[in-house]
């Protein structure tokens, strides 16, 4: 499926310092989180309210509803990146959202074993990731 996005015509060149420094930025940001214990406990309580949601509908639908409201605000920033030209067209700022949210939820894999990855490698490869999807087409 293809999400070819109206962008305006003056988009910025994929090599533009601006865009460079987004794609860093947001690889350092996201590959840089390392949970404290306050965060870890708050995004264990996060996944504890997920699990619950999944077997009683109330609690399904606040959670919901916040759920939305965060996804909604990510993929607004999203799409002013798309509106620059700096998002892959082939891919939905709403999709990407929700992979950033995923990925960034699913670190807890990691975070509560033994052996963690190394945040260097992990850096490395959402580092990557970035780049592929802040690539232009």
């Amino acid at each position: 499926m293809t999400y070819r996005h109206s962008r305006k015509s003056d988009t910025v060149p994929a090599t533009h310092p601006t865009r460079q420094r987004l794609i860093e930025t947001a690889a350092e940001l996201i590959g840089e989180v390392d949970l404290d214990a306050v965060e870890m406990t708050s995004l264990m309580q996060r996944v504890r309210y997920v699990a619950i949601a999944s077997s009683s509908e109330s609690m399904r639908q606040v959670i919901a509803q916040q759920q939305q409201e965060m996804t909604a605000q990510m993929t607004a920033a999203l799409k002013l990146v798309d509106e620059r030209g700096w998002l892959r067209t082939d891919l939905s700022p709403k999709a990407v959202a929700v992979f950033v949210q995923a990925f960034t939820l699913g670190r807890i894999v990691d975070d509560i074993t033994d052996d963690p990855v190394d945040p260097e490698d992990w850096i490395n490869l959402i580092s990557t990731v970035m780049i592929h999807v802040l690539s232009s087409d």
